[in-house]
């Protein structure tokens, strides 16, 4: 008896403790230290696996956007080391296409149903030529909208904004509307910058994909504990969030996306492979679980030169992660557990 006694004692003193420190309002870091260490570890793995001279990992906390993890590391001499200048560079990625589908489908002009042809993985589109990344192989031929994402066809993503869309300032606009502004250093194409050819920090884009997790609400990545900071209660329509939620769960299931699914959680997200001036990059953002979202994880590396994936590079890491986390949320659910029991 005298044991449970002490033992609620115990537990009582670490509650006021935690009450008394936050009276105090003493500025709490989200960061988790503990999934810090681990995912910069697997961070590491990677790069060195896939011959990365960058790498980047960022969790955040869905409902919150509190961030529970932010690693940047870059080779420095032939070593490893921190490199918190990455988050806010700002640079080009294909991710971008999620956000210009949305947009289309805002308008109600297109569908996920909807069919397009994609030739032979080539198409000519004013002074640009547009290649998907299969065209060495034939093409993709005829896609539904769902399957364009899926597979990544440039040419079918532009295809769509291209039907949605006759103005390309009310196409700017709506992506301004969703969190997403304009990049005013951009001289190129429509087309090329609904693709993702412009410079974009990648915490925007962990934001916005954030958003579709959290049901269309966009809430600001936050460092320090405290309420969520709404940007937009609502970035899109109900019905065209619930599509992109569908459309990034087929990424994983039947897609390009499938190094990211995991036995142990369902999770929905895309990938993006981009050649640039100083590398390619090869990028995955998701989230989980798809019933009730609790994390919202972004992972890229950097090389030099082909071959580079998101979706097996980016996406295997972003696995790995979802399941450490996965793990954690479980080993606390049997502790909190244990100690109801004891009580």
């Amino acid at each position: 008896m005298m044991k449970k006694v002490f033992f609620a004692a115990f537990v009582l003193l670490i509650v006021m403790g935690f009450a008394a420190c936050s009276n105090k309002q003493v500025p709490v870091s989200t960061v988790n230290l503990q999934l810090q260490n681990s995912v910069d570890s697997l961070l590491k793995q990677g790069m060195g696996e896939y011959g990365a001279t960058e790498g980047m990992a960022i969790v955040v906390e869905t409902s919150t956007g509190n961030l529970r993890a932010m690693v940047g590391l870059k080779e420095n001499s032939g070593k490893l080391v921190s490199d918190t200048t990455l988050f806010s560079k700002a640079r080009e990625t294909f991710l971008f296409r999620s956000a210009s589908l949305l947009a289309s489908l805002e308008t109600g002009n297109v569908s996920l149903d909807d069919m397009f042809d994609t030739y032979a993985g080539i198409d000519v589109v004013g002074q640009d030529t547009i290649y998907d990344h299969n065209w060495r192989k034939g093409g993709y031929g005829e896609l539904t909208l769902l399957q364009g994402l899926a597979y990544n066809s440039s040419i079918a993503i532009d295809k769509a904004v291209d039907v949605a869309y006759q103005n390309k300032d009310v196409f700017m606009q709506k992506l301004e509307q969703m969190g997403l502004e304009k990049d005013s250093t951009f001289k190129g194409s429509w087309p090329v910058y609904a693709l993702g050819f412009h410079h974009r920090r990648p915490t925007r884009m962990v934001s916005f994909f954030n958003a579709i997790a959290n049901g269309g609400k966009m809430v600001s990545p936050k460092m320090q504990e405290g309420s969520a900071i709404v940007v937009d209660s609502m970035i899109a329509k109900k019905k065209n969030i619930e599509s992109m939620q569908k459309a990034l769960r087929f990424f994983v299931t039947n897609g390009l996306g499938k190094k990211a699914e995991s036995k142990m959680v369902n999770v929905a997200g895309i990938s993006g492979s981009i050649h640039t001036e100083d590398g390619i990059y090869a990028d995955f953002c998701g989230y989980f679980p798809i019933e009730k979202p609790k994390y919202t994880v972004f992972v890229s590396y950097k090389r030099p030169g082909a071959p580079a994936s998101g979706g097996n590079m980016a996406g295997e890491t972003f696995r790995k992660i979802t399941e450490l986390l996965q793990k954690n949320n479980k080993q606390k659910q049997c502790i909190w557990k244990l100690l109801f029991q004891r009580l």
